[in-house]
Order: C-alpha cells, then structure tokens, then sequence
C-alpha cells in the first residue's frame, strides 16, 4: 500500500516518482533557491543552508562554525539583539539553528502571510551580522557549558572523543562539532568574523521556501530581497578536507572500563562512502536500506536475532549517516554484566556470514527488503505533507546532493538491488575497521 501511495503526493496523482513540487533556481550572485509548492499548507517554512561546517574550520578553531550559529542570533545593525527573536515571536512563529560536521542550517516556520518578513530577516544577517567583543566572550562561556554538558558530564563522552580519533585520524570527521576546549578558548571577534565573511555569502548558500505561493512569486521575493547581496570570492567549487590514509584492513580496538557504566556497550565501525567517492545515488540508498533492515527498529533482523531469540544482548542497532566525505555504518549492542560479549560478537560474524551467503536471496529476505523501501519511502513522503520537514530533507544538498537528486529519492530506492544489499552486508561480515567496547568494572572483556 506504501508503495502505491508514492504516485499519491499532496492529492493528485503524479506522473513521476519525484517527492515534492519543486521549482530549482539560481540566482546571479550564486544562491540557489529551492521552492516546494504546497497547496494544503497555511504555513511557510523558510530554511538558509550554508555550505559549511566544523569540518571545514581551521585545525586551531575546529568548532567555530558552530560557535558562529550562536553568534548568528545576536543581531545586525537593521535588527539589533533580541528583536529577531521578538519578531518571529509576534508573527506566531518558531525558528532555530544546528551545525554539523558539514553544514550549517538556520529554519523558521510561521503563518503564509510571514514570508516576506522571514525572508528579510535571513538576507539581511546573511551578510550584515553585527557583534563586538563584548559579546563574544559570553557566547564562549555557553559554548564551553555546552561541551561540559554534552560531553564532559556524560558518562562516555571523553572516550567518544577519543572514538572519533581513532576512526577518523586526520580527518576533522575525528574532532567534536563542538570542538575541544582549547580551541573554544581560542575563539574571538576577528576569527570569527572571519569565518562569517569567509562562509557566509549567497554563492555557498541554499534558500529552500515550502508553502502555498506561486512560483513567480518566489523568484520575485527572493532577487528582490537577497539579489542584490555580493558574492564571496573565497568559496571554492571543491571543499577540500585533510584525508585519512589507506587503511588496508587494519582493525583498531578500543576498550574502556567505566566506573560510571552499568551496561556493556559495544560499536563496530565500517567504512560507507559517500556520493562525491561513488557518483551513484542508488548506492546511498542501498546503505540506509541496509541498516534499515538490521537494525531500524524492534522488528529488525538484529534485534530479533540477538535480543528476542538467542537473548545475546539487551539491545541491537544499525545506524548509517551520510557526509560530504566518507563515513561509517555502525552496529551497536548493549548487553548487561551477565552477558559475554565474545559470544555475541561471534555469533554477529557467523550470522552476518550466513545472510551475506544465503539470507538475501530467500523468499523471507526479499519481502523484508521490499517492506523495508515500502517503509523508507513512506517515511519520505509524510514528510511532505508539512511544510518544516520538508525543506530539512533539503540539507543533503550540503552532502553533495542535488536538489534534483533529492526530489527523486523515491526512484533510487526503487533501483535498489538485492546485489547491492548482499555485497554491503558481506562487507560488515568482515573485520570491522574499529571496535569500541565500553564495561563496568572487573566485566571479563578478554
């Protein structure tokens, strides 16, 4: 039934498998602008992606790109501090930010007739943020109260933080979004100035607009308010980020005894590429319909496996996430001090074995497999009925994506194959290239 209700999108049948209504333009000074047409709405949602993220920062300031989100909400001289919060506030609106190792994405949502409003408020911080000294030294203060929340007050965050490194060496993938304190402590108005003069301009930068208007209005609106800003000679067409070598299948192992752990957990680690190294977009798909199928949710291979039926562990996971370069697809499992871990691992390589060699192809899999793209694609198109869900699908384009590319994702999942999946699935049957292992005390590990 999923399936059918693909052609099946904002209440009219469609000719194609595209998810949304979109119209792509660009304008004269680089932005791109994508707008989904949504006839059922009464809100608008209006998201400004930039092309950038910690993993493009300066190896002395990893971090500071999402130190500038913060600082992105402190004003400009036509909006000084606060009023963007009030005037979104007043319209009966909600907006925010987040950062990632890629991308930085600031949305808004608020009533159809607040679009104009929004779209002012963006273009003109896009190019005109305003903040002194005065105001940097506190922004480091909650920053630096952010890293002991998020990280040194939890129980596994500094041996995360050397989990990063180990899988990502060189990479700044291996560096907290957040950065380390030393380099919080390094931040001040001119390099983060910048970074924002650096970063922040129309040519590396995504406009996205859901809601209920016409087209033309759109491209009027967006060269009236944003066509004017300039461009910035320093965005380049490739972002090149420092690699990590060649691993040629060494394994790395890292084990922490935790006195504030009350379970075992444990991650393995596999390469996954992303689209820049593999061109096809089907692949990608193939990668989340994989941890999909092992790990999505309670009725996942794994789960059903090493929980419910040999009662190995007390939870099993796959997850997989994209990047402009490449990444990682993880296993997870967490088991009590009563379970060994040995056996669980070599069972997890016996199992993986067996469905790499003979699982994928029996009738069983194949109907998972096909539940499985049902369920994704359902997924994708609920999202289309609002209109704050819909421009995040959007953010991929900061991942190498084309808007185009987005729209159809429907049609690469179609494409993908049986083979693809087998041949990801042998590759997690093999060593993977790190494993972490976190236990309480005195659990026999070896």
């Amino acid at each position: 039934m999923l399936y059918l209700f693909s052609y099946l999108i904002l209440g009219k049948v469609m000719t194609s498998t595209t998810l949304f209504n979109m119209h792509y333009f660009c304008l004269k000074n680089g932005l791109e602008v994508v707008f989904l047409k949504n006839k059922i709405s009464s809100a608008v949602s209006v998201g400004v992606l930039y092309k950038y993220g910690s993993a493009d920062d300066d190896p002395r300031t990893y971090g500071i790109a999402h130190f500038l989100e913060h600082m992105m909400f402190k004003g400009t001289k036509r909006y000084p501090k606060g009023q963007l919060d009030e005037i979104i506030m007043r319209l009966g609106g909600s907006h925010n930010a987040y950062t990632s190792w890629d991308k930085t994405f600031y949305y808004a949502t608020a009533p159809k007739n607040s679009l104009r409003t929004l779209l002012t408020l963006e273009a003109d911080r896009m190019l005109n943020l305003s903040f002194d000294d005065a105001e940097v030294e506190p922004e480091k203060g909650a920053v630096k109260e952010e890293e002991n929340m998020h990280i040194k007050n939890h129980p596994f965050g500094e041996t995360i933080k050397v989990w990063l490194r180990t899988l990502f060496p060189i990479h700044p993938y291996g560096v907290e979004i957040i950065g380390y304190p030393e380099h919080i402590e390094a931040y001040n108005a001119h390099n983060t100035r910048a970074a924002y003069q650096k970063w922040y301009a129309p040519n590396n930068a995504v406009l996205i607009i859901s809601g209920n208007f016409e087209t033309d209005e759109i491209k009027k609106m967006a060269e009236e308010l944003f066509g004017s800003l300039r461009s910035s000679p320093h965005i380049q067409k490739d972002r090149i980020r420092p690699q990590d070598p060649s691993i040629n299948g060494l394994s790395s192992q890292l084990i922490h005894e935790n006195t504030r752990a009350s379970l075992v957990l444990c991650e393995l680690a596999y390469p996954s590429p992303s689209l820049k190294s593999v061109k096809d977009p089907t692949i990608i798909a193939a990668y989340h319909v994989v941890a999909f199928i092992l790990g999505g949710n309670d009725v996942s291979l794994l789960y059903k496996e090493f929980v419910r039926n040999k009662k190995l562990t007390t939870s099993a996971r796959c997850s997989y996430s994209t990047g402009l370069d490449n990444r990682y697809i993880s296993i997870d499992f967490e088991l009590s001090p009563t379970l060994d871990i040995r056996k669980c691992l070599e069972h997890y390589n016996q199992f993986m074995k067996e469905l790499a060699d003979q699982g994928v192809y029996q009738d069983w899999f194949k109907e998972r497999f096909e539940e499985v793209k049902n369920q994704i694609k359902g997924q994708l198109i609920f999202a289309t009925d609002g209109t704050s869900g819909a421009i995040c699908i959007f953010d991929a384009c900061a991942e190498g994506e084309t808007p185009e590319q987005i729209n159809h994702m429907i049609d690469f999942l179609n494409k993908v194959s049986l083979k693809q999946v087998q041949d990801i699935i042998r590759e997690l049957s093999k060593k993977p290239r790190g494993t972490l292992i976190i236990h309480p005390p005195a659990y026999p590990y070896i």
